[in-house]
């Protein structure tokens, strides 16, 4: 796949539009990109996406629905109320995308009334399984918007840039090992964005040398990426050590614009990624300063590095290969009769799995 795949325009031949319908909690940033580029390419192919809010009135919102596809960021509440309703109404199918944003534990939600779930993982939909909340879980990653995020290159700025959020004391913890101590000890010129920090954390910052650069809207992310040599990634190790094969979609844009990344350590049980060609990765905070060194000094290795990671994921992580696996799962859900698809051996090997063992 090239960038032309995510130019805009209709694609003719398409029979048979569907009208999906997509619940999320807008403001949690994940799943405001990820579905908001689902939704975008679907428009694109001629379908009618309506991505709502979590309040929104279920009848009114899936009224002449196909397909429902429901976040877990919405309340446990919430969610089964929207279940109750497709059980008495009917019409439509009805999918949650579980991130894991909730927790771990499946069984907080009722999914009496829905067809399946969209886990973002592997290790989630095993868990999904084995719980017995579904009878059917497909492996649905997050993806890249390209059409949104793609190079964008600018004056250099600065060394490093990272985006996320500062969270707990243990998180604290990963930061200065992987981001704060490197940064400092390489005297590098680097630039945190997310949400607010405490006093304490920019007090860290200012230790380090580092700035803060507030919250930035997902649009001015690419633009902001051009300015630095390479981004920093840092999974959270709690959620690592509970949840592996989960990074971040951060990850996922940083690659799609074309920006050499450096990683601390998580496990890729989906093989979404290589290692060491599409990001580097530091196990421990020595090794993140030879990569930020590294990065720092070899023009060649940052084209390479950042070059790779955008074929890939125009290869098989951009939302339109998102959508074409979801019209996979349309048509294994008899939702109206689609069009065959050429078969992708990357997403085939995230066909849908079902307690009654099928592997994918």
């Amino acid at each position: 796949m090239n960038d032309a795949a995510g130019d805009d325009g209709p694609i003719e031949g398409r029979p048979r539009a569907l009208t999906v319908v997509c619940f999320a909690r807008l403001a949690t940033p994940g799943a405001a990109h990820f579905l908001e580029g689902v939704s975008a390419e679907l428009r694109r192919r001629g379908h009618a996406v309506r991505l709502t809010s979590a309040d929104a009135p279920i009848d009114d919102a899936c009224d002449g629905a196909d397909l429902v596809i429901v976040h877990d960021g919405l309340s446990a509440q919430r969610i089964k109320q929207i279940g109750h309703y497709r059980q008495r109404q009917g019409g439509f199918r009805l999918l949650l995308r579980h991130s894991a944003l909730q927790g771990l534990d499946p069984r907080a939600f009722d999914l009496s009334g829905f067809d399946g779930v969209l886990a973002a993982s592997r290790v989630i939909a095993d868990i999904c399984l084995g719980s017995g909340v579904t009878s059917r879980a497909w492996i649905w990653p997050d993806a890249a918007d390209t059409r949104r995020f793609r190079p964008d290159p600018g004056e250099i700025e600065g060394d490093v840039v990272f985006f996320g959020a500062w969270g707990d004391q243990s998180r604290g913890v990963e930061l200065r090992q992987f981001l704060l101590e490197p940064v400092k000890l390489l005297g590098l010129r680097a630039r945190v964005y997310g949400p607010p920090l405490p006093a304490s954390a920019i007090a860290q910052l200012d230790d380090a040398g580092m700035r803060f650069g507030g919250w930035a809207h997902h649009d001015q992310v690419p633009s902001i990426l051009g300015h630095f040599l390479c981004s920093v990634h840092v999974p959270s190790r709690t959620r690592t050590r509970l949840l592996p094969g989960l990074p971040s979609i951060r990850l996922f844009e940083a690659m799609a614009c074309g920006v050499p990344l450096v990683s601390s350590p998580w496990l890729d049980c989906d093989s979404l990624f290589t290692a060491g060609r599409d990001f580097l990765l530091a196990r421990d905070g020595a090794e993140m300063r030879r990569h930020l060194r590294a990065l720092q000094n070899d023009g060649a290795l940052r084209a390479e590095i950042g070059s790779h990671a955008r074929r890939t994921i125009m290869a098989r992580h951009s939302c339109a290969h998102r959508v074409e696996q979801l019209l996979d799962i349309c048509r294994e859900l008899d939702i109206r009769p689609l069009p065959p698809t050429v078969a992708d051996p990357f997403l085939s090997s995230l066909r849908g799995r079902s307690d009654g063992g099928a592997q994918p």
